[in-house]
């Protein structure tokens, strides 16, 4: 009897102290919806350094980022833009340099599907534009993943900060350092 309940104690103690953090998603570094870091460019494309480790893949190239109320998008293959999307995403600071690179060195971009399901602004053009410029107002502070398309239907991506409320470009760029992901 006594054996029987210590056994039953044992299971009991065991299954009560099981990870319950297998029922938690997991986050992949080539979610859609996170920045593990912003590639920093000045207003004619010039990169000037990152915060925190890009997850950009492709050859797209933003500026000025971070952004005003307007952003330019070329593609450094000399490829023509047909479109973007602009998803909004959050920072993610859990990934190493290493990680963002392997994951993303072969990496072919994400279905239209869930790129159409979460995309907060999408723009297409009636013809392929070498240098797409667009607007970004009206879009809430945060973060954003901007998907372009070329025109064989590559995906190319990079990621943007956004905050009206400060200025351009030294408080936004202080923030993205404070805060870096």
């Amino acid at each position: 009897m006594r054996t029987s309940l210590l056994l039953s104690l044992a299971f009991l103690i065991i299954v009560s102290c099981n990870d319950d953090d297998d029922d938690l998603p997991t986050v992949e570094v080539t979610d859609i919806e996170i920045v593990t870091g912003i590639a920093l460019t000045d207003v004619n494309g010039q990169g000037f350094g990152a915060v925190g480790n890009p997850n950009n893949y492709g050859d797209l190239v933003l500026f000025p980022n971070p952004p005003e109320d307007v952003q330019t998008a070329i593609l450094t293959s000399n490829e023509n833009i047909v479109s973007l999307e602009l998803v909004p995403a959050e920072k993610n600071g859990e990934f190493s340099e290493i990680e963002v690179s392997a994951a993303f060195d072969q990496f072919e971009g994400y279905s239209e599907d869930e790129i159409q399901a979460l995309t907060s602004r999408s723009l297409t053009s009636s013809q392929p534009l070498a240098s797409f410029r667009y607007q970004l107002d009206g879009l809430a502070p945060g973060y954003y993943r901007v998907i372009a398309t070329d025109e064989a239907g590559a995906q190319h991506g990079s990621a943007i900060f956004i905050d009206s409320t400060l200025s351009f470009p030294g408080e936004i760029r202080d923030t993205l350092l404070a805060n870096c992901p």
